[in-house]
């Protein structure tokens, strides 16, 4: 169990972005299919649900989202100076 809700898995939150790069490339495509992004959404979801987020988290992890950057710093960084703690498996993840 978590010991706050200010913890975030990292293995979640690369699930979650994996899913928002997947929705801006379905959105950036020039036929929408709207099926498949209530899909990707709806497993955001999910993961949200995992990580017994609240509203104020799913907000920052969405906004903390980054297209250009593959590698996760810059969210885990943004995410950190929020307060949250980045986790790997219940281990403190690497800074």
């Amino acid at each position: 169990m978590r010991k706050n809700g200010m913890e975030i898995d990292f293995q979640i939150l690369a699930q979650i972005n994996y899913y928002q790069t997947k929705i801006f490339e379905e959105e950036d495509d020039d036929f929408v299919d709207g099926r498949k992004i209530r899909n990707y959404e709806r497993a955001i979801t999910n993961r949200l649900k995992k990580l017994n987020a609240d509203e104020q988290m799913a907000k920052d992890i969405y906004e903390t989202f980054c297209i250009c950057d593959p590698t996760y710093k810059e969210q885990c960084d943004r995410l950190r100076a929020r307060g949250y703690t980045i986790v790997n498996n219940g281990k403190e993840a690497l800074k």
